[in-house]
């Protein structure tokens, strides 16, 4: 699917193509909702800018200051800023071949009992010294959020955004209840030939990776941060998740090793 518009925002466009379901034929349309994995994360980051905006959050302030059960030794070191940012030392963590390997891996656990069990590892680097991605990052995120507002993430998600937006067609993703309007996951094998994907555990991504959303309502988000006049978030708040933190060693076509 592809939806987008001008700068000027008098033509747009959108494109659908192939199966939401390939038994029953069912065409993709920019309304067909699909998991959207770790664009959830810019949601959630929204949702702490706001209630730090709000004086509920602050940036400095550390993960033991919201979380009391978290471990000590480094929930005193690592600020709300820097898990925003992916600078807090937590290490690559449950979508790890180590972790799927494992019985957990299939056990359903609640988001609390998840992070205490598989995001209190010690930390791999100082804070703010290295880039490391993290979904255990996020997901404490989202637990500060519901000790702070003392509402379910997927309850604020609605409140302050996507009701906000009028967006009726995305939020998080349930074991036991099936979105409407979503496709079918499939696997591709030689032939070709497709078999139904294998079954996701929705706890597990928490507001890390586990909204679905559709390119109509993804479109209207990015919108929403890029057009002045529909602009959802404040400008402290867009400078906040834009500024460099630190840079990082990226590969470029020429093969050449550059920073950014």
């Amino acid at each position: 699917m592809a939806r987008f518009s001008w700068p000027t925002g008098v033509k747009s466009y959108a494109r659908s193509v192939g199966y939401a379901n390939i038994e029953s034929h069912t065409p993709n349309t920019p309304r067909t909702r699909f998991g959207i994995a770790s664009i959830t994360k810019q949601f959630t980051a929204l949702l702490v800018l706001q209630q730090a905006a709000e004086g509920k959050i602050l940036l400095q302030g550390r993960v033991s200051d919201y979380l009391p059960w978290y471990r000590k030794d480094t929930g005193t070191r690592m600020t709300i800023e820097q898990l925003l940012h992916h600078t807090s030392g937590l290490p690559l963590d449950f979508d790890s071949p180590e972790f799927s390997a494992t019985p957990e891996a299939t056990h359903r656990y609640e988001h609390q009992e998840f992070a205490e069990k598989f995001c209190q590892p010690p930390v791999t680097s100082q804070p703010s010294t290295r880039w490391e991605y993290s979904n255990c990052g996020c997901n404490l995120l989202g637990l500060i959020l519901e000790h702070v507002t003392g509402v379910p993430f997927d309850t604020l998600l609605h409140q302050r955004i996507l009701d906000a937006l009028d967006r009726r067609d995305s939020g998080m993703d349930r074991n036991d209840l099936p979105q409407p309007g979503g496709a079918t996951g499939y696997l591709r094998h030689a032939g070709p030939r497709y078999t139904f994907g294998p079954y996701l555990d929705r706890i597990h991504g928490f507001c890390s990776g586990s909204m679905s959303s559709t390119a109509e309502d993804l479109y209207q988000w990015n919108q929403a941060w890029l057009v002045p006049s529909r602009r959802i978030a404040s400008h402290i708040a867009l400078t906040a998740l834009l500024v460099v933190m630190i840079t990082l060693p990226i590969w470029v076509a020429s093969r050449r090793k550059r920073t950014a």
